[in-house]
């Protein structure tokens, strides 16, 4: 009887043993797991900060670049202007030229120097013409751009989105 008394304490101590083996391996899992679930919750805080961020920046950029038009549109308005004086300041002075050169053919030298004005007029208004071309260029330029930077951020909102359901899958 005392052999089975022995087995039974070895078997009992045995599974005492077990048991204190497998408590302490749920206690260390039920601690891993807090932590991981913390570092997830950290996680997930740094990135809505941070996707917050790239928002704030996203507006930031798209209102600089909106009133980089818009001023851009105001020196096109002033040029544009500044052009159609120009011009008809031009169309006055050639009317004013004919009717000189109708009334007082015999003073050429005088109509010579009126020709040079117009001629100068038309010089201006061509040299006027031209910077409203370049600016026209200039404003398609920054809309491509714009275009471009809004692509760019699209992209980079997809990103962080299948990112996030990434995670989401992950931490189910």
């Amino acid at each position: 009887m005392n052999r089975q008394v022995e087995i039974l304490e070895s078997q009992n101590r045995k599974y005492q043993q077990l048991t204190n083996e497998a408590i302490a391996k749920n206690e260390n899992n039920e601690r891993e797991l807090a932590t991981q679930k913390e570092i997830l919750r950290q996680f997930e805080s740094s990135k809505k900060d941070y996707i917050a961020k790239l928002r704030r920046d996203i507006d930031t950029v798209d209102a600089k670049y909106q009133e980089q038009i818009n001023q851009l549109l105001m020196v096109r308005e002033d040029i544009h202007s500044q052009a159609q004086r120009t011009y008809q300041n031009y169309k006055a002075i050639k009317v004013h030229h004919d009717e000189l050169q109708k009334r007082h053919s015999e003073q050429t030298a005088q109509l010579e120097h009126k020709t040079a004005q117009a001629e100068v007029a038309a010089k201006a208004l061509q040299d006027d013409q031209m910077l409203h071309e370049d600016f026209i260029c200039q404003v398609f330029y920054k809309t491509e751009q714009l275009t471009e930077c809004r692509g760019t951020i699209r992209e980079q909102e997809i990103t962080i989105k299948s990112l996030t359901n990434s995670e989401a899958e992950a931490a189910k």
